[in-house]
């Protein structure tokens, strides 16, 4: 199916998918750029990212439920390139960790491995995006959930990785009625 596009807080998204993100940080209260700007990827691919998320110096790249190979060697070109990690938001917003590309200097943190038969991504750097504690106001960072594997199990979360803040987010984002598809987004 194409992705239809959303039109939300005077942006248009390419998707309802990243509309749903925007919603989601706004949730959060976490700052977002939507397409900030475009990059040249160390291998001379140019390259726009969809989201920067300034309180924590993060991009945040949204795909379907799985990203491709191509997809996660351009998020790991993006982090190499830029210094900043890009986290992979693979399908709509959920209460769980996210795996970001890791940084320059750990190029070896990504190791594939099968999990119910399928690939996924397992990486030593993992993120809740939760707003607990203040991390990204007070510290500038999210909440670092190293070598959890919930992003991989497809549950809504792993008991480390229970936040009411993200779950009023996802809530938020999943409850999203958009109209036709363009004239804007309103909460339910």
């Amino acid at each position: 199916m194409e992705p239809i596009e959303t039109e939300y807080k005077g942006y248009r998204f390419r998707s309802r998918l990243e509309a749903r993100w925007a919603i989601f940080f706004d949730s959060l209260e976490l700052r977002w750029e939507y397409e900030k700007e475009g990059y040249e990827l160390p291998n001379g691919e140019a390259y726009l990212p969809d989201f920067w998320l300034p309180q924590v110096r993060m991009w945040g790249e949204v795909k379907g439920p799985e990203f491709s190979d191509n997809e996660i060697e351009k998020a790991t070109l993006l982090t190499e390139g830029t210094g900043s990690l890009c986290l992979l938001l693979g399908g709509e917003p959920q209460n769980r960790c996210y795996a970001a590309a890791p940084p320059p200097e750990k190029p070896d943190a990504w190791d594939k491995e099968a999990w119910n038969g399928s690939t996924e991504l397992y990486a030593a750097w993992s993120y809740c995006l939760t707003t607990i504690h203040g991390y990204p106001e007070d510290e500038g960072r999210l909440f670092a959930c190293p070598g959890c594997q919930c992003f991989a199990s497809r549950d809504d979360g792993c008991e480390w990785c229970e936040f009411p803040d993200v779950k009023e987010a996802v809530r938020d984002a999943r409850s999203a009625q958009f109209e036709h598809g363009e004239n804007g987004a309103g909460r339910v």
